[in-house]
């Protein structure tokens, strides 16, 4: 396990299986509120399935982020994993990478379980579904995707600044007093993130500000496009920034702590 894809096939296996957990929960929970909708309003409940999906879907993927977020940083700050005779740049990659794939394989099946919902629905009531099926491009499907690959890049971004924060935190509490004690502990993490945020939202303000104020605008689906190019391309850019810092980080002054 102590090349990149070796230490890659350990960190994948317990991410899918974190994932599964949270899919089979998610399973439990659509299946209770569909029979209790089924007992509440009888059959019509049917149509109501795409609907309780996509709630679903919302909540598992802000849960999922969270929980990835949180092995994220706990691979990084594991002595079973920095002890390992493998670079911090490799470790890194090799994290960002396998959880992005986690993700990728719970989108996989979420789309797979929505088609089956869809089928259901529009089995239900055709005539409806198939009207708004007629009324798709290739556009819009070509936008999709590009929306797609703009959330798989911005939950990159969220990822790393994640584990940004934590590494500045850990970096600011050891150098203070009494860093370790959790009230000063917790006015760290307050300051921290929220100059964090702050610095952030000024300068992604600053940047859409720019675009809207050379003519930019969002009206039709092709100005869609060109702007979720915009938003991935500036996601990338956000990454190799985070990327950088948080290596950095990792190989000076950042130690295990369990």
């Amino acid at each position: 396990m102590s090349d990149f894809w070796g230490i890659s096939k350990n960190l994948i296996w317990d991410k899918f299986k974190l994932m599964n957990w949270v899919l089979i929960i998610d399973a439990i929970a659509i299946v209770v509120i569909f029979f209790i909708n089924l007992f509440k309003m009888g059959y019509t409940s049917f149509e109501f399935i795409p609907v309780i999906f996509a709630i679903s879907l919302m909540i598992v993927n802000l849960v999922s982020i969270i929980l990835l977020s949180r092995t994220n940083e706990r691979v990084l700050t594991s002595s079973n994993y920095r002890l390992i005779p493998i670079s911090d740049t490799k470790l890194y990659l090799s994290n960002i990478l396998t959880t992005f794939l986690a993700t990728v394989y719970l989108w996989i099946v979420e789309t797979i379980i929505n088609v089956v919902m869809d089928l259901i629905a529009m089995a239900i009531n055709y005539s409806k579904y198939t009207q708004f099926r007629e009324q798709i491009s290739s556009s819009d499907i070509l936008a999709g995707f590009q929306f797609l690959l703009f959330m798989a890049l911005a939950t990159i971004v969220v990822w790393s600044g994640i584990t940004l924060i934590h590494f500045i935190i850990n970096l600011v509490s050891g150098f203070l007093p009494f860093g370790r004690q959790k009230f000063v502990l917790f006015l760290v993490y307050l300051v921290v993130i929220g100059l964090s945020l702050w610095g952030f939202n000024y300068i992604m303000v600053n940047i859409i500000s720019a675009f809207f104020q050379s003519g930019f605008e969002i009206n039709t689906v092709k100005q869609v496009t060109s702007s979720l190019w915009i938003g991935s391309g500036i996601a990338c850019i956000w990454i190799v920034i985070f990327s950088v810092i948080n290596i950095y980080l990792m190989k000076r002054w950042i130690e295990t702590v369990r």
